[in-house]
């Protein structure tokens, strides 16, 4: 299966930061040798996520995960792996913390195996959001993944699952 857009939406996200850890990455490095599924997985085998969960807890805005993606310029970008986080907290010792101001958001729902979803999801969002009438607001400069629970993380019986890809959108001029 291809993947594909199954839900659009515009929302207005709240002033947020994401915590969590980080990697630089060189766009030529998403091809064959990318780095982001082991540092992903060092993640996960580090408890990141529960050391949020018990640090921040009654600080988290959704307790799903989350992949942030900061541009730093053409050719690099910044992932985080982590969490949403109400404004106004410290990151705990180790941990990155990037400040998120509130604006719309458009939000696409991409359905597809894994990994090809990741391929599709800017592509397919931006185009739902061109759609409406508004333009990826890349003055904001960021992107990020929310890997919510079930929808990503329980594969359908073909094995595809729901990825939700927010991008900060601005009305088309």
């Amino acid at each position: 299966m291809e993947p594909k857009l199954v839900k659009f939406e515009i929302k207005e996200l709240p002033e947020l930061c994401v915590i969590g850890k980080e990697i630089r990455v060189k766009m030529s490095e998403l091809g064959k040798n990318n780095p982001l599924p082991a540092f992903w997985e060092k993640c996960m085998n580090e408890s990141i996520f529960e050391t949020i969960e018990k640090t921040l807890r009654e600080n988290i805005y959704d307790p799903a995960y989350v992949g942030f993606m900061k541009m730093l310029n053409k050719d690099e970008f910044i992932n985080v792996c982590g969490m949403l986080i109400k404004p106004d907290v410290k990151a705990p010792e180790g941990f990155v913390k990037y400040d998120i101001e509130s604006c719309t958001i458009g939000m696409g729902w991409i359905q597809g195996p894994y990994p090809d979803i990741f391929m599709a999801e800017h592509i397919l969002t931006e185009e739902a959001v061109k759609n409406a009438g508004y333009n990826y607001d890349v003055t904001k400069n960021f992107t990020f993944e929310l890997y919510n629970s079930p929808r990503y993380t329980n594969p359908d019986e073909n094995g595809n699952r729901i990825l939700d890809y927010y991008m900060p959108i601005a009305k088309e001029k």
